[in-house]
């Protein structure tokens, strides 16, 4: 049996499992990363969409942390055809990792009751 890969504790990988209850292979992948950095280098459209989904989605009193601007732009991009551009490069143009985290650092969620 293969040992788990561990996760680095860095302030990123931490907030993300702790705030934002990340998958175990998203905070492997992590790793020494910025959340920047890790926008800029992913090649997971589908974890770019739940970061920035969840960012949106989950902010106190609908005051969103990225705005509704910027998440009409990625559902765009997310859904344009492909015309020879990857889906995680369309995402990119269309959201800055700039904006990213800045939302990032600006993030509490509330869920539910809590």
């Amino acid at each position: 049996m293969t040992k788990p890969k561990e996760i680095q504790d860095t302030p990123t990988t931490k907030r993300l499992e702790d705030v934002m209850w990340a998958c175990h292979d998203a905070l492997v992948w992590i790793g020494s990363r910025t959340i920047r950095q890790a926008w800029e280098q992913c090649q997971r459209s589908d974890w770019m969409e739940w970061l920035i989904s969840d960012m949106y989605s989950y902010s106190p009193g609908n005051n969103h942390v990225i705005s509704e601007r910027a998440m009409k732009r990625f559902k765009a991009a997310f859904k344009a055809k492909a015309n020879g551009v990857k889906r995680v490069d369309r995402l990119r143009v269309a959201v800055s990792s700039r904006t990213i985290q800045r939302a990032f650092d600006k993030y509490t969620p509330t869920y539910g009751d809590d």
